[in-house]
């Protein structure tokens, strides 16, 4: 039936989906967190982390403990797709990079830089 058929899509759609939104809210939370503390972009860190099992795409695998400066610096895929967080299609990545990405984000501050 069209029903049993659909249901995996809507469920991939929607897992799909929900986590590209939560890793976009957690991004935009620690931006506000950071300009409400007075904190300089340039010392915060963003670190690709993987599900880190066997189902984790290759290139997402790749990227496990890839860092970049800042908040506005994407990831960049050993396909060469540019992403802001784990699940991101607003530069261009294809759902071969952000269909069923479980991958997240690790950020962190410098507290130290720029204090001396």
């Amino acid at each position: 039936s069209t029903t049993s058929e659909t249901r995996p899509r809507g469920e991939m759609i929607g897992r799909t989906e929900s986590l590209a939104s939560l890793n976009a809210s957690r991004s935009e939370a620690f931006r506000q967190a950071a300009e409400k503390a007075g904190t300089d972009a340039r010392f915060i860190t963003r670190e690709w982390s993987s599900a880190g099992d066997r189902r984790v795409r290759h290139s997402h695998a790749a990227m496990d403990g890839q860092k970049v400066q800042g908040l506005d610096t994407p990831f960049v895929s050993p396909n060469g797709y540019r992403m802001m967080h784990p699940g991101d299609s607003s530069l261009g990545a294809p759902g071969s990079e952000t269909i069923n990405c479980r991958c997240t984000t690790i950020m962190r501050v410098d507290y130290f830089e720029g204090r001396a």
